[in-house]
């Protein structure tokens, strides 16, 4: 989920009032969003900086175990503050920014400290929090707190804002932000009408702040004073820290104006949107203030709408229109359509793409109604502009709150869920999800014996299986979910030749899982460490006629590292003993690495750690 991905599927989704949702379907070339420009990582161009700490390198590994300590590796792409004790100076961008919308990786070592400062003023803050119980404003993904040093001592401190969840990864791993600010407004008059805002702030792809105001700068801040535009920094003098696609959107305020929104409606018994509106005889016409569709006929069903109006385009650019007109429609720019919804009833979320220069255009959007609700809704996003409505907004009376969340969590015993999830952006369906009562959690799929993702802390969100039919039937962690690299773990299995065999239960309700393939039997064991710091796969066979080689991880970065982890694309750790490293074989093709095991009747025990 982006920050502002997501908004127009929401709003769709509470404006629907039929058992089943509008579906997305993909528009030929179309983006869904603008995409992000970059700060280059291939030099430093886009940076300035008075100090050496600050470097460009290829690669960054940092150890699990030891502070502070950092492998470079040369070339470019990462951004690293390599920081000593000469040298410790602050990074700044070259270029100044007010709304922000900032998409970054970053790796923290062990026991670093650092911090992003919007404006150079404003601080979310990087810490090295993987583990911790509970979490304070100085922690990976707080606000860092304002400082007063005329304020008595245990005072000085103060509206500092700690993450709704400790949402860290261990030490060494890329972490990511999506974040939403919104900088202070000012008068004509220089004077500050409205505070600082983080709209919102994901870690790892968990929401930690939404609509967070800051009324000043946070202690450790480049500037005391508050202005409309100003750099990003990054903290250079508390730890070591590295960076890679720093992605971003800069907004302004030029938003595209409508007026003169003039309508004409027909009468339209057919399916279909009529192929040639000056041919037929509107049956009213008027101007409205916007796209009111459901306002317009007193009938409910079976009309058309063909609107002209007036488009203002002060900045000029691209610009990406995405359209929901429930039954079909048409949205044409200077006579040229740009977004097309008529290739079957029912209304689909379309999109289109358009450059629009400077000045006036002509907008017309025909739409047709042919029985229940009566919806159109436009928005756009363009050069500096948010994601906005065109020409009018959902209607109030379809706006509803989310429904409670439907959570669960393991007792004494282990919870299976049996459900659909999403891995690598697929829905899997034949999966179970396991909640320990130890809080080390995982999905897996029954049908490749896979395991698919691991987490830590709550257990699940099944919300999707249950409200409005349980149309998703989605079962979504509640907490940082880390997607095993492996695919299927047996290469080239089939249904012919891998047969899920059930599972059975062992101590405290944890399944054990039994699969047959090519004469041999397969147990399958998942279970937390005594530490809960990792997730401890058991791969045993039984009746075992060869061996067989198993898929642990895929990727296009797979290394054994100095302290004898082997690091997965940086987005989780393996472990294991020397007896099972043995059995271990790291290959490349084609630019992708893959860790095989070769497995006899010895099986297989190994750790993956986050």
């Amino acid at each position: 989920m982006r920050i502002l991905r997501s908004l127009l599927v929401l709003s769709v989704l509470v404006a629907c009032w039929r058992c089943q949702p509008p579906a997305e379907e993909a528009s030929a070339g179309i983006p869904s969003f603008l995409p992000l420009k970059t700060w280059s990582t291939s030099t430093l161009t886009d940076f300035q900086t008075d100090g050496t700490n600050w470097q460009i390198v290829g690669e960054v590994y940092a150890d699990l175990y030891q502070e502070g300590n950092v492998d470079l590796v040369e070339g470019e792409g990462v951004l690293v503050n390599n920081q000593t004790e000469e040298a410790h100076s602050h990074i700044f961008t070259t270029m100044e920014h007010g709304d922000l919308e900032l998409e970054v990786e970053f790796m923290m070592p062990k026991g670093s400290n650092s911090g992003i400062y919007f404006q150079s003023r404003y601080e979310i803050q990087l810490f090295d929090s993987w583990g911790k119980d509970s979490v304070q404003h100085a922690d990976c993904g707080g606000i860092y707190e304002r400082w007063d040093d005329s304020k008595p001592e245990n005072e000085k401190g103060y509206e500092g804002y700690a993450p709704r969840v400790n949402a860290s990864l261990a030490p060494g791993l890329w972490q990511s932000y999506r974040v939403l600010f919104r900088a202070p407004r000012f008068d004509a008059d220089g004077n500050k009408i409205a505070n600082a805002r983080f709209d919102s702030v994901y870690h790892n792809g968990m929401l930690i702040h939404a609509g967070v105001e800051v009324t000043g700068p946070t202690r450790a801040a480049a500037f005391e004073d508050e202005v409309p535009l100003a750099p990003l920094m990054i903290q250079g003098d508390h730890g070591k820290v590295a960076f890679r696609n720093i992605q971003y959107k800069a907004y302004g305020s030029e938003a595209l104006a409508l007026s003169n929104i003039r309508y004409e409606l027909f009468n339209s018994p057919g399916e279909t949107l009529p192929a040639e509106f000056d041919k037929l005889a509107p049956i009213q016409t008027g101007e409205v203030e916007e796209f009111n569709v459901s306002e317009l006929s007193e009938e409910n069903n079976h009309f058309a709408i063909r609107y002209t109006a007036d488009l203002t385009v002060n900045s000029p650019g691209d610009y990406l229109f995405t359209t929901y007109l429930d039954d079909g429609g048409i949205m044409y720019i200077d006579g040229q359509p740009v977004v097309n919804d008529t290739e079957e009833p029912g209304g689909q979320i379309k999109r289109g793409m358009v450059n629009l220069t400077e000045g006036n255009h002509q907008l017309i959007l025909t739409y047709h109604q042919i029985v229940w609700r009566a919806l159109a809704l436009v928005e756009y996003e363009g050069p500096g502009i948010y994601r906005r409505y065109l020409g009018g907004r959902m209607p109030d009376e379809w706006q509803q709150a989310p429904p409670p969340p439907i959570t669960v969590s393991p007792g004494e015993e282990a919870e299976m869920i049996r459900g659909f999830v999403r891995y690598q952006d697929k829905k899997r369906t034949h999966t179970i999800a396991v909640g320990d009562p130890q809080g080390i959690h995982y999905s897996y799929d029954l049908s490749e014996g896979t395991l698919l993702s691991a987490w830590k802390g709550a257990f699940a969100d099944v919300t999707d299986m249950w409200h409005n039919r349980g149309i998703a039937q989605l079962l979504v962690p509640l907490e940082v979910s880390i997607e095993n690299t492996a695919g299927i773990p047996v290469p080239n299995t089939s249904q012919n030749n891998f047969q899920y065999k059930g599972h059975q239960i062992e101590e405290m309700g944890r399944p054990t899982f039994l699969y047959a393939y090519e004469g041999n039997q397969i147990e399958d064991r998942l279970l937390p460490s005594p530490d809960g710091t990792s997730l401890t796969r058991s791969i045993s066979l039984s009746e075992s006629e060869n061996t067989l080689s198993y898929c642990l991880a895929e990727g296009s970065d797979i290394r054994q590292l100095s302290n004898g982890l082997y690091y997965i694309d940086g987005r989780y750790y393996l472990s294991f003993d020397e007896q099972n490293e043995a059995l271990l074989n790291l290959s490349s093709s084609k630019g992708k690495q893959t860790l095989i095991a070769s497995l006899g009747e010895e099986g297989l025990t190994y750790q993956m750690l986050w």
